[in-house]
């Protein structure tokens, strides 16, 4: 059994086998109706030798021409446009030609709803448009990591275990993880749950930290279970009920609470956190309250979560994946399963109405079977 997060850097399975390989410039599609931002984004992905520009547009409608012409690998699109929405065009685009998306929005804006739709509607992720990101370095890291992340293996499994069912026991913790992409079927998931968990709920999603308690209040409006935002700062505890939202950002590890039911803190000195952060989340979980424990790896661009998940399994924790997954760039749930990772497999529905039977902990401690 694993003992402490650095575990998860020792295994024989490379915790995220998607990398930036050299090859050719990723081609990158920027809609924004600044033509200051356009320039700023665009002297910096030319002074790179990973990207270029294919095209930058001003409108959805010549965003949609570009899109059909030069078939870009990932679109940098501001969330707010002329005649039509960036939530608009995002979902215009995964309908007629599923593109990896990346949200340029301002992270101070009073109403940041619409780039969390654009989210839920199967944007990957979001970028700032603040003068001092587009002109550094870190842009054209995320948007390489991003567009690579949205190019996994598409090798499939040759087995596939059983479809979703009730977890083999009654859990005190139920954990989603949700990296980029992910975020519209973990929604669908928790919409089909009750409104109040028997277990603790701790949903790990890709939002950077300072737009968490915004993202948290939105969440809030959209969801009918209570959601809060997980202090990191010290130890916090899981209550039951209650979805417990932390961001990857943030590298946090799982340790035993009063009740079985987990605690947070924040993981010092770790390696790597910003592609790690979900792998060293399980494997100290694996470490401690796994066998009280049900894993849901949801389907997300790259491959976040896999070989914590094996850790998980491997610690007799109860292991599902998203598959097939509603995200087209889904990576994790087929690294997952090619790992021989996962108990079961379900859409977010089938999960949603697997979970929602999952007996409570002190009401049945007999064994459900798939």
């Amino acid at each position: 059994m694993v003992s402490a997060p650095d575990g998860i850097f020792a295994m024989p399975v490379p915790a995220c086998p998607v990398t930036a390989e050299k090859g050719p410039p990723v081609r990158v599609l920027v809609v924004d109706a600044d033509p200051i931002v356009r320039e700023a984004i665009g002297q910096r992905l030319g002074l790179a030798a990973e990207t270029e520009v294919c095209a930058a547009v001003a409108t959805a409608e010549d965003a949609f021409d570009a899109l059909a012409t030069l078939s870009p690998d990932i679109v940098v699109l501001h969330d707010e446009l002329p005649r039509m929405s960036g939530l608009q065009v995002t979902r215009a685009i995964m309908v007629r030609r599923p593109t990896p998306i990346l949200i340029a929005m301002d992270m101070m804006a009073q109403d940041p709803d619409l780039a969390f739709e654009c989210l839920r509607s199967g944007a990957l992720g979001l970028l700032s448009r603040a003068p001092s990101y587009l002109s550094s370095p870190a842009v054209v890291e995320r948007i390489v990591a991003a567009a690579h992340a949205a190019r996994p293996s598409r090798a499939q499994p040759s087995t596939l275990p059983p479809k979703a069912a009730p977890p083999f026991r009654p859990a005190d913790l139920l954990c989603f993880l949700a990296a980029e992409g992910g975020l519209g079927a973990v929604l669908r998931l928790l919409g089909g749950m009750p409104a109040k968990p028997a277990q603790a709920v701790l949903l790990a999603v890709s939002i950077p930290a300072i737009l968490l308690a915004p993202f948290v209040a939105w969440l809030n409006d959209a969801m009918e279970q209570s959601v809060v935002v997980t202090d990191v700062s010290g130890r916090t505890t899981l209550t039951r009920g209650v979805v417990h939202v932390l961001s990857a950002s943030d590298l946090a590890q799982l340790v035993p609470g009063p009740r079985v039911v987990s605690m947070v803190r924040k993981q010092e000195g770790a390696a790597d956190p910003a592609s790690r952060s979900f792998d060293v989340l399980l494997a100290s979980l694996a470490g401690s309250v796994a066998r009280q424990s049900c894993v849901v790896l949801m389907g997300h661009a790259g491959t976040a979560g896999a070989a914590g998940l094996l850790l998980v399994h491997q610690a007799d924790g109860q292991t599902l994946a998203e598959y097939p997954s509603l995200c087209p760039f889904a990576g994790a749930p087929g690294a997952a399963l090619r790992m021989d990772a996962v108990d079961a497999i379900g859409t977010a529905d089938e999960l949603a109405e697997a979970l929602s039977r999952l007996p409570a902990p002190e009401s049945n401690s007999g064994a459900a079977c798939i």
